[in-house]
């Protein structure tokens, strides 16, 4: 059996994410075809209000269905890619990795790791606790999700420093602000357009769920403290330990033959100065992927400015941290091209109206659990939290009253559902980007964090029974 297991090598994820798309299609000739009508919905969000396109949830039709051969199968590959929500997160990873290519070329960030190391002392065992804190109350509170992706790249050279592995590193900071996203209080983007929709309370609820962000946040942090622990103890238990070695190596001969120069220590000045703009921007000014994606092209300049780099040199750099981020931008689109292939066959909405049926053909404490599995099910198809919510709530809501599940517990399903099995499901964009960003492979990441994603799964579980035991409404 050992022999077997040895034998066996979890397939490349562009493979994996293929044969995701081949199943797709194959659907389109199996799942006739159906479609609801969309309308303008005004959402309350905060102190504004925002129109949002929903699903009507009386509209549904049957409608031819437009099976998917493999010519259209391949059409839709390029179709998602120039998608704009394919698209965006695309030209900002490799906007990011092109960055990035030139400040490592200033050799101030790894340069400057030995003396933070050295500063920590036995202090270093705070780092993951503190980093991960913070990063979960962006999730929670503002909805950091694209925004972690620059921040791994910083995180994971740190966490090889302190004698961890990448995907500590990754973890940090991705893992973090995903279970404050799946378990926020104050998130616009999911709990805040989906109590919209569902027409409670903005943000009501607000004591519960800042009781589950808490209790989810101090879980996840125990659960990657614990495996630091191991892996710093013995660093061959890395599922990514070949590729982390050449990295502490190199890594190690730069610090050794690198100073901390007046001219990086302005890098460093550079960078700090730009990410505290970039999380401004992002809670303040609403920036988004343009606005991000522009601060760092500057920040990646003026650093190879600053250390007086060639013209040419900058420019080898930047191509040099796109060509090495490339790959992960590839399969952020080929990521959509699910979703694009079963709506263009016409039968993305046959299965959300076929499984939705099943919802109201049990008692509330195991239709909440059914609506819970369906809302987790849709997040691999519309790994979008708005999206999602926007698909499947305007359903999802009358359907409570119906059940006897006040409308705040079918918020809560949505909102475990979409978030819990955002960090490996290889449909998300910014789960591949950042995991690129990381260099940690998805396949390696996908086995090492799904027994945590199984116990997030069953305490959201937990969590669903005793909201509807006390009728909760908010």
């Amino acid at each position: 059996m050992s022999g077997a297991t040895a034998r066996f090598k979890v397939p490349h994820t562009l493979v994996i994410i293929f044969s995701l798309i081949i199943l797709a299609s194959v659907i389109t000739y199996l799942v006739p075809g159906g479609k609801y009508a969309r309308i303008e919905k005004q959402v309350q969000m905060g102190d504004s209000l925002s129109t949002r396109e929903v699903v009507d949830p009386d509209s549904f039709t049957e409608v031819p269905a437009t099976p998917q051969n493999p010519w259209m199968m391949l059409n839709a590959i390029m179709k998602s890619m120039r998608h704009h929500s394919a698209v965006d997160i695309i030209f900002f990873i490799l906007l990011i990795g092109g960055a990035f290519g030139i400040i490592t070329e200033t050799k101030a960030v790894e340069a400057s790791l030995t003396g933070l190391v050295k500063a920590l002392g036995n202090n270093d065992k705070m780092v993951i606790p503190v980093v991960m804190f913070v990063f979960s109350l962006g999730g929670a509170t503002f909805g950091m999700c694209e925004e972690t992706i620059p921040f791994v790249a910083m995180a994971v050279p740190l966490a090889l420093k302190l004698g961890y592995d990448s995907i500590t590193g990754v973890a940090m900071v991705y893992l973090g602000a995903m279970i404050g996203f799946a378990t926020a209080f104050l998130n616009p983007f999911t709990v805040g357009i989906a109590q919209g929709i569902a027409e409670i309370k903005p943000f009501s609820g607000l004591t519960f769920r800042l009781v589950l962000w808490l209790v989810f946040t101090v879980i996840t942090i125990a659960w990657v403290m614990r495996y630091a622990a191991r892996i710093k103890a013995s660093p061959v238990l890395s599922p990514v330990f070949d590729l982390d070695e050449p990295r502490r190596h190199a890594a190690s001969e730069t610090a050794q033959s690198e100073k901390l120069t007046r001219s990086r220590m302005a890098v460093l000045a550079i960078i700090a100065v730009g990410f505290a703009i970039i999380i401004y921007g992002a809670i303040k000014l609403g920036w988004y992927i343009d606005e991000m994606a522009s601060m760092f092209l500057a920040i990646g300049l003026l650093a190879g400015l600053v250390v007086r780099m060639a013209p040419s040199i900058i420019a080898s750099s930047f191509v040099k941290g796109c060509s090495e981020i490339c790959g992960a931008a590839i399969m952020v689109g080929f990521a959509r091209a699910v979703l694009v292939i079963l709506e263009d066959g016409g039968v993305m909405d046959t299965i959300l109206f076929k499984v939705s049926g099943l919802v109201g053909n049990f008692p509330p404490m195991i239709s909440v659990q059914v609506m819970y599995v369906f809302q987790t099910l849709t997040n691999f198809f519309v790994p979008s939290g708005s999206g999602q919510a926007a698909l499947t709530m305007p359903i999802m809501a009358p359907l409570s009253d119906l059940l006897g599940i006040t409308r705040q517990t079918a918020v809560l399903a949505y909102q475990f559902g979409d978030g819990f099995t955002n960090v490996i499901i290889p449909t998300s964009a910014v789960t591949i980007a950042a995991l690129g960003m990381g260099g940690v492979p998805w396949e390696r990441w996908a086995r090492w964090v799904l027994p945590l994603i199984l116990l997030h799964f069953v305490l959201g579980a937990i969590a669903l029974m005793g909201a509807v035991m006390v009728g909760w409404a908010g």
